[in-house]
């Protein structure tokens, strides 16, 4: 599975098409409309270090009147109510430094696609080579792998606006500058999702304005800063372990390193069971209009033992049809079979059984 060697895209190398096409020949394949002014999707903000009070303020110079706050264990919880208004304040807490982070809103998100069997290029490179196949996404991102199975093993990440393409259209495309290409969906179902910034899981880093933790030594530092894989002290950038420390569990290790406690189990997907069927007469009414009543018995049972032991009529050898009675009778004697069956062996069994008391009169 090649998305084993994925980390987090969120601080990759990022190409934006639109920052980059001087005349707009070349814009992004759909181009989004205008997001709707309400929605009940609309992510909440979750703040840090400071008071509720001084929240109000903040979100009062961002002109929002609309809005509800909670104090929770991960911080305070800021809700709107529209679009608009979530834009306002995330402005206003972006300028005044306020630790907060929230996600991604609906109408931003994108569907994701990785590319590998290209070299190690830039992404301008790339993008030039796709329009030229008609397939302009909206930001490429570098990849980085954590073990490469050969030198210049390269994986990208490509966003398209969401439900303008397909990955069958994309495969369409075999090959890009002289190249063969393959192309999946980008899938971090795997692993729980971690930001890159704060080292906190729940958030992904384009979102997240919490203070940097360094991913190596838990110091308030980018990790890409660590002074303690400065190349003039340790030059391949290799920590021992004794100078690892997780900044969620306070251990020996990287903050993302797979065993730690701290990280969240992912949830095991429900396993949807059938429910066994209950076989009703009155669903049958043809069948059981001529049946006289039964006399009351105790519960059988259900196991092939017991299924053929008892003294029900059977049809003389001398018919050649069976009456509404007997196939009411064959009908409930398959399905109440059918409930112990749990093999193909058992299936059989059960048909020649079936077929012997009521063919050959052999009870």
């Amino acid at each position: 599975n090649p998305f084993d060697l994925l980390s987090d895209e969120e601080s990759m190398d990022v190409i934006d098409p639109a920052t980059t096409t001087s005349n707009g020949e070349n814009s992004p394949t759909v181009k989004r409309t205008q997001p709707a002014s309400k929605s009940s999707h609309i992510p909440p903000f979750v703040v840090t270090g400071t008071t509720v009070s001084a929240l109000h303020k903040e979100i009062i110079k961002a002109g929002v009147v609309n809005y509800t706050t909670n104090n929770t264990r991960k911080g305070i919880l800021v809700s709107v109510t529209n679009v608009a208004d979530y834009r306002a304040i995330q402005r206003k807490f972006s300028d005044s430094k306020v630790a907060f982070y929230t996600h991604q809103l609906p109408e931003e998100r994108t569907t994701k696609i990785v590319l590998f069997g290209l070299p190690e290029m830039e992404p301008t490179d790339i993008l030039e080579a796709l329009k030229e196949k008609n397939i302009t996404p909206s930001a490429i991102k570098r990849l980085s792998i954590r073990t490469k199975k050969f030198d210049e093993q390269a994986l990208y990440l490509l966003h398209f606006a969401a439900g303008t393409i397909s990955l069958a259209e994309l495969r369409n495309v075999r090959a890009v500058n002289h190249h063969r290409v393959y192309l999946e969906y980008y899938n971090t179902k795997k692993i729980p999702m971690q930001c890159r910034n704060c080292q906190k899981y729940g958030h992904g880093s384009a979102n997240c304005h919490l203070p940097a933790v360094c991913v190596k030594c838990a110091g308030t530092h980018k990790s890409n800063e660590c002074p303690l894989t400065e190349a003039s002290l340790n030059p391949d950038k290799k920590l021992s372990p004794n100078k690892l420390k997780c900044a969620n569990c306070g251990e020996h290790h990287t903050a993302n390193y797979s065993g730690c406690k701290a990280r969240p189990p992912l949830k095991a997907t429900p396993q949807v069971r059938a429910k066994p069927f209950n076989y009703q007469s009155d669903r049958f009414p043809a069948l059981h209009s001529q049946q006289t009543p039964e006399t009351t018995q105790s519960p059988r049972k259900l196991d092939f033992a017991n299924l053929f032991n008892d003294h029900r009529r059977v049809p003389p050898q001398n018919e050649n049809m069976f009456n509404n009675d007997e196939i009411g009778q064959i009908i409930e004697d398959v399905f109440v079979g059918m409930s112990a069956v749990r093999s193909k062996k058992d299936l059989i069994t059960l048909v020649v059984k079936v077929t012997t008391k009521y063919c050959f009169n052999n009870v």
